[in-house]
């Protein structure tokens, strides 16, 4: 562009013709700049950047013509799969983190992932059921809902230190269920081939397919694993919440007890005196209802029904919590006396697993009858390390005490699970062992020659409601050590509740005796019940007893001890109560 001025040489130079001369050069400075002109002067306007995301989207098999979504903190996008799952994605002006969604041609199956912030403006983002997963665990909550309400709130989540924890929690958890995918690497971003009419899949195509089919053979949906790996976060949780481990969903159940699932199995005696004995696995087949014990032997099981099992010709008697917890007794070979264990799947040790504080009712031998129970309460603070702070005893209602001989630390033990510190002169060996159910909360068995402890991670208990009903089983150990041959069956309805003084009425169906509960008393994460009478359904006056129970927090089951006779305080009892399906 040019502008033409008068050569000023013609005339002479008036005040009017500097003026005009300014003016011409502002104007020539203006459009310069208005052209692009300028010798390269910086204009603000920073670059526009193309964000590429490319990957595949499969099952194990790939989802041809599937479309996929991108949504990111800044930006969105949509494209279809090609008949091999492979897509790409262009987002012009993007800000990451992103996540993708891919909905198959059907619309059956919808899968999500995301894009970690950290990884730039190109990346590969694969689409599957471990991604799903991934998203899941991360996001807290289902993959599904997360995408579909993405913000910045959502976007504040996603950075690359959270999808490791996500990544390695979900790697985990398959690989405890039978699938291991941890030689992948980032299943996010790891390269992935899936099968097609004329190519081979790849390790993790064929890492896929074995997902898919233990899934199909533990009867679970992806969505149903997915939800499991939410509620087993802590913080998700719920203390009442019941239900299995995620790894459990991936294995192999019973027909009559979707809780009784394949595996290797810890079994604990509680009252056992010998420490070679007290402790031992076996390896269940649950469809079969075989177990098989390291020393070669093994046991055939019968279904009662409802997660109820016989061993042993009917001499040891099984239940089966919804979590996984098997409560049994049985009778020990040349003895008519009948003993009471416990037994949860295997998992491995983790101290850290450990950290927080618990509640534990201890069990002790006592007297010319050596099984005849004495309990109390201990309450302590566990680290990450595994230091044990605080412990205290707390018996019935009186005032805590600092536990002087209590263990001071936990340790890996060599063979599974932990082992008590202790300090001084102590030199008992104990065995401890936890079990994380599907509600993130562990509870704890260890046991010695000089007695027992169950545990459960202290947490204050709510209020039932009006109405609530449930069903259980009952295994009493009474003052003489005595368990019986079976359990009893229970059914039991809050009749009303008191919200100031935190308590309810329940109603037992089998006699029609009413009993107070108060809950968190005489300390968080216990309910007790006072002594007295009732009256039952025949118009009898019945004694009630004194008892202290104590919810092993996600398991479906409480334990519980007591005093049977007032006027006899050492007439104590103690027990187990299972939740029946």
């Amino acid at each position: 562009m040019k502008i033409h001025v008068s050569n000023p040489g013609l005339r002479s130079r008036t005040g009017i013709q500097a003026s005009l001369a300014a003016v011409s050069a502002a104007i020539s400075a203006a459009v310069l700049v208005a052209c692009g002109g300028g010798g390269g002067t910086d204009t603000g306007t920073p670059p526009v950047v193309t964000t590429k995301f490319t990957g595949v989207a499969a099952t194990g098999a790939a989802l041809a013509g599937a479309a996929v979504q991108a949504k990111c903190a800044v930006g969105a996008a949509s494209g279809i799969t090609a008949a091999d799952g492979s897509y790409t994605i262009e987002i012009t002006g993007a800000t990451l983190p992103c996540v993708l969604s891919a909905l198959s041609a059907d619309g059956k199956t919808e899968l999500r992932s995301l894009a970690d912030p950290a990884g730039g403006n190109t990346q590969v983002i694969q689409i599957n059921p471990v991604t799903e997963l991934v998203v899941a665990r991360l996001a807290a909550q289902d993959a599904g809902a997360f995408f579909t309400g993405f913000d910045a709130a959502g976007a504040a989540k996603i950075n690359t230190a959270a999808i490791q924890t996500a990544i390695a929690s979900v790697v985990g958890t398959l690989k405890g269920g039978g699938v291991d995918f941890t030689a992948l690497g980032n299943p996010l971003t790891a390269t992935l081939v899936p099968a097609t009419g004329s190519t081979a899949g790849n390790a993790y195509d064929q890492a896929l397919d074995a997902l898919a089919l233990k899934l199909r053979a533990a009867s679970t949906t992806l969505p149903q694993l997915a939800a499991q790996v939410v509620a087993a976060l802590p913080s998700t949780g719920a203390a009442g919440t019941v239900g299995l481990p995620p790894e459990l969903l991936l294995r192999t159940a019973h027909a009559d007890c979707a809780a009784l699932r394949t595996g290797t199995y810890r079994i604990v005696d509680v009252y056992e005196q010998d420490p070679a004995r007290i402790t031992y696995t076996t390896e269940l087949d649950a469809p079969t209802l075989t177990m098989r014990f390291t020393d070669g032997s093994k046991d055939q099981g019968v279904s009662e029904g409802g997660c109820a099992f016989t061993f042993s010709n009917g001499g040891t008697k099984v239940v089966v919590s919804q979590a996984g917890v098997l409560v049994v007794t049985t009778s020990r070979q040349g003895s008519s006396k009948y003993r009471y264990s416990l037994a949860f799947p295997e998992q491995a040790a983790n101290l850290a697993a450990l950290a927080g504080s618990w509640n534990l009712l201890q069990i002790y031998p006592r007297g010319s009858t050596p099984e005849a129970p004495l309990w109390d309460v201990a309450v302590g603070d566990i680290s990450a390390a595994g230091l044990i702070n605080g412990m205290q005893i707390c018996y019935r209602q009186e005032p805590c005490v600092v536990d002087s001989g209590a263990p001071t630390g936990v340790k890996l033990h060599a063979q599974a699970g932990y082992e008590f510190v202790f300090s001084g002169a102590v030199t008992e060996v104990t065995r401890v062992f936890t079990y994380t159910p599907g509600s993130g909360q562990p509870m704890l068995v260890a046991t010695s020659g000089n007695g027992a402890l169950i545990g459960t991670q202290r947490s204050g208990l709510g209020l039932r409601s009006v109405g609530d009903n449930w069903a259980t089983w009952e295994l009493t150990v009474n003052a003489q050590g005595v368990v019986p041959s079976s359990f009893a069956l229970s059914n039991f309805e809050v009749l009303s509740v008191d919200s100031v003084a935190q308590s309810y009425v329940r109603r037992s169906a089998q006699d029609g005796v009413q009993n107070t509960l108060m809950m968190n008393k005489p300390r968080t994460g216990f309910t007790f019940r006072a002594p007295g009478t009732a009256t039952n359904s025949a118009g009898n006056t019945v004694n009630v007893s004194e008892a202290y129970s104590m919810p092993l927090l996600g398991t479906g089951v409480t334990v519980y001890g007591g005093i049977s006779n007032q006027a006899v305080p050492s007439q104590v009892f103690f027990g187990a109560s299972i939740l029946r399906p």
